[in-house]
């Protein structure tokens, strides 16, 4: 069930940007390094993006109630999501600075709550 709110966020995400006029390409990012070929650090690459700089936005849905989180979690809203982001920057900054991409997590947590940076 996860997955289709991932796409449906994805798919929310992609058409406000269509409606922007800005140009954005879905799942970018698989083919293009030999070497990362199967990691895919964007569910949307917007390429002209702030001070034009091609953007990867890579979505993820996660749960507050996990071992790792729940503690902090249950005092903090956002905590998980804080932390799904910083997973997603550790897995996708390198590739995306291989491709003069920016990285740009969005986490949502599935009760609701976005990471605040």
């Amino acid at each position: 069930m996860w997955y289709s709110g991932h796409n449906h966020l994805r798919d929310i995400f992609v058409d406000f940007c269509h409606k922007a006029n800005l140009s954005v390409k879905v799942e970018a990012g698989s083919t293009l390094t030999p070497d990362l070929s199967r990691s895919r650090p964007a569910d949307a690459l917007v390429s002209n993006w702030s001070d034009g700089i091609p953007t990867a936005f890579d979505i993820t849905v996660t749960s507050p109630l996990t071992p790792v989180s729940l503690q902090e979690a249950s005092v903090t809203p956002g905590t998980a999501a804080l932390l799904a982001e910083q997973r997603k920057h550790q897995a996708n900054d390198p590739k995306c600075h291989m491709l003069g991409w920016k990285c740009t997590p969005l986490a949502v947590e599935s009760y609701g709550s976005w990471a605040v940076a």
